[in-house]
């Protein structure tokens, strides 16, 4: 137990001491601190045998390393969480560029209406009411003088 990483050891320990008190299977995983300083993700499952009198007699079990699979998930679950970060982005992106062509639209129209008043005025050739009424309209209206 010693071994076992400490916020992983009260989970064991907890498993362990059920199955010894009601008899049934028990399966964990957690972490255990190697001599060499690294860290080993361990599997175990066992359970208790009794004696013929009903006496706890051993417990048996078995430990795996899955160090190689934890490292595989974690892998996995980091590529998970930068293809949805990716997605979001794209996400995003496609709505700016829908916001942007929604916005342009109108402030084309806008703009063309406003260039065309300008250069009937600066011709001279500008009916005012009518450019007024162009230019009130934001794009709506048709350019004065048409």
């Amino acid at each position: 137990m010693s071994a076992i990483r400490p916020d992983d050891r009260q989970q064991v320990q907890q498993s362990v001491e059920e199955a010894l008190r009601t008899g049934k299977e028990f399966v964990e995983e957690f972490r255990v601190a190697c001599p060499d300083g690294s860290e080993r993700w361990i599997s175990s499952r066992g359970r208790t045998q009794s004696a013929s009198n009903g006496k706890l007699q051993r417990l048996m079990g078995a430990c795996v390393d899955i160090t190689e699979r934890k490292r595989a998930e974690a892998a996995a679950r980091k590529d998970r969480e930068e293809l949805a970060h990716l997605s979001r982005v794209a996400i995003m992106g496609e709505m700016a560029g829908a916001l942007a062509h929604e916005l342009n639209q109108p402030l084309t129209g806008i703009v063309n209406n406003a260039s065309a008043a300008r250069r009937f005025i600066a011709k001279g050739r500008a009916d005012l009411p009518e450019t007024r009424r162009a230019v009130r309209s934001r794009g709506g209206g048709r350019a004065p003088g048409r």
